[in-house]
């Protein structure tokens, strides 16, 4: 409905192009593309100004007012630049909550739609799966050949023989984890939402280029364990 209407009004970021002398609530500017810098609003003076306090008054200003926003034009704007098509799982939130209210990048959501891949309230995603412990595994077991376990740097198993079988057992080291092959789908899709955002948002090269999830065997990941 948003997409279809000729603007929605938002509470959202109080930015200002020093350059074009313009204000948008974007971090670059729309016209000249320079960084835009936050200013303020005080509400008692209706005054605006780029120090946090009211010259009149010396009360707080907020960084953020209500604004008309035309999300169409910015969504295929953000197609435009992503080289992609219209996707049809696209989701917003009714309001931002934040000091700023700095919204992301529309192009952030639509690879996430694209990816399937889903986001956490901190802008973070995520997959959720049972910690379990466990200290030993022969490379059968996990979906590992003898030449990936010892490129991995393990070398002996539990009895200091050299590994030349995949039905030896070898002692986990800690910062290893072994997961689920859902969870490693996941991930390959994570990987892919990474490269393309890397590549088509911020001009970089992509960094993970997988195209199966065996390709992600010995990459990083960040564990959380928040409720233990």
């Amino acid at each position: 409905t948003a997409l279809e209407s000729e603007g929605v009004e938002v509470e959202i970021g109080a930015r200002y192009c020093k350059n074009c002398k313009v204000e948008t609530f974007e971090n670059k500017c729309p016209c000249c593309g320079a960084r835009t810098v936050t200013f303020h609003i005080c509400n008692k003076c209706n005054l605006s100004f780029l120090q946090e306090r009211c010259p009149r008054c010396h009360s707080q200003g907020v960084s953020f007012k209500r604004q008309k926003i035309d999300i169409g034009a910015i969504y295929h704007r953000a197609l435009d630049k992503l080289g992609a098509g219209k996707t049809e799982k696209l989701k917003g939130v009714q309001g931002l909550v934040s000091k700023d209210r700095t919204p992301e990048p529309l192009e952030k959501g639509i690879l996430r739609a694209k990816y399937d891949v889903f986001v956490y309230k901190d802008g973070t995603i995520r997959y959720d799966l049972t910690n379990l412990p466990l200290t030993h595994f022969r490379p059968r077991e996990v979906g590992l050949t003898v030449q990936e376990v010892i490129q991995l740097g393990y070398e002996v198993d539990v009895d200091g023989a050299p590994i030349r079988s995949d039905e030896q057992l070898i002692e986990l080291r800690p910062q290893d984890i072994i997961i689920s092959e859902e969870a490693g789908d996941y991930l390959l899709r994570v990987s892919k939402f990474v490269d393309e955002l890397l590549s088509k948002y911020y001009g970089c090269d992509p960094y993970y280029s997988a195209e199966k999830r065996e390709e992600l065997i010995g990459k990083l990941v960040i564990g959380l364990a928040p409720h233990t």
